[in-house]
């Protein structure tokens, strides 16, 4: 285990993070806006659920609204723990994770959610370290695919459909 991941505050093994409703996550749906009915409608539709996790605002609403248009269900975080939290509760078929952020970084989620779920979620992880060093452990945690940044909405749109297609055989 890397020693960030034994750091105070990046306690695997603890995660007792409220998800805020609307300070560091955001959720973007064409149904409703009460989250019992827009979950229960999310199962009706049978919509892929994609969760987006990354610090820059502007660069996560940029790849949600990009998401939305392609027709799936966006959540946001904006922080690596609201993050987690968000994806072992909301369950989305994907995520997109930032490799570098506050409170908790990307490893450290996609660790964390590799080592305690039983059903692993495919993360594409995305970071502005391009060097191989990164990619490596990236993968070598689980990551279904690794995008170097600044990255444009559209390629990390064609990263999720073709991942999406690999994991789950789905058309977009």
């Amino acid at each position: 285990m890397s020693s960030a991941a034994q750091a105070p505050g990046n306690d695997l093994n603890k995660v007792d993070v409220p998800i805020p409703s609307n300070e560091n996550t955001e959720e973007h749906n064409s149904g409703s806006s009460n989250p019992k009915t827009a979950s229960n409608e999310h199962h009706a539709k049978r919509k892929p659920l994609i969760l987006v996790v990354d610090d820059d605002a502007r660069f996560a609403d940029s790849i949600a609204n990009a998401l939305t248009r392609t027709g799936y269900d966006v959540l946001k975080a904006y922080d690596g723990n609201v993050g987690l939290a968000m994806a072992l509760v909301k369950r989305p078929e994907l995520i997109v994770l930032d490799s570098r952020m506050r409170k908790r970084s990307g490893y450290l989620v996609l660790e964390y959610l590799r080592t305690h779920l039983d059903s692993p979620i495919p993360v594409i992880m995305l970071s502005e370290n391009e060097g191989t060093r990164h990619q490596t452990y990236a993968l070598m945690l689980g990551a279904a695919a690794f995008l170097a940044k600044p990255i444009e909405a559209d390629k990390v749109v064609n990263a999720v459909v073709d991942t999406m297609q690999r994991v789950y055989n789905l058309a977009k």
